[in-house]
């Protein structure tokens, strides 16, 4: 018995483990992506948002290409963000993509797709549109509404650009 609970435990860990490594890597990708196609900025964005499977906090990093399109990593969890694969907790982690409709002076329209699985077995893929508002410079609010497992969504962020 022994021997199956610490190859589980081993097995757990080195998923956890792979999953931080293609989250650098997906990082260092988004780095060379902003040097390349003249990306303006890389983001920062800690959000909340309710859905059918509860209050979910999550974080996203991202590039923004030409001030019009951001492309970037995103992970959202139920109760405390992890990288475990809890039934409980329904993590969603993949590609989030964005493209910007109008932009009304430090007011901004985006309509987007996060593509990327669920509990790491199914694959979702969740519309939404956010109303973000520049605060200054490097900082700024939205308000973003989504379509997920058939249910509306509502969620709120906020941008950091480094």
């Amino acid at each position: 018995m022994k021997s199956s609970k610490s190859k589980n435990t081993i097995k757990l860990a080195m998923k956890v483990r792979i999953k931080l490594y293609l989250i650098t890597l997906f990082t260092f990708l988004l780095m060379a992506l902003a040097k390349t196609s003249s990306a303006q900025v890389i983001g920062v964005t800690p959000f909340i948002e309710q859905n059918i499977m509860g209050v979910q906090k999550g974080l996203e990093v991202s590039s923004r290409i030409k001030d019009k399109f951001d492309v970037g990593y995103f992970f959202q969890a139920t109760n405390n963000v992890s990288f475990e694969q809890d039934q409980r907790n329904y993590p969603f982690h993949g590609l989030s993509m964005d493209v910007r409709i109008k932009s009304c002076g430090d007011l901004q329209f985006w309509t987007g797709l996060k593509t990327g699985f669920v509990n790491g077995k199914y694959l979702a893929a969740v519309p939404q549109v956010t109303t973000e508002i520049s605060l200054i410079k490097w900082l700024s609010v939205g308000i973003q509404a989504s379509y997920r497992a058939g249910h509306p969504a509502l969620g709120s962020a906020i941008s950091i650009k480094l």
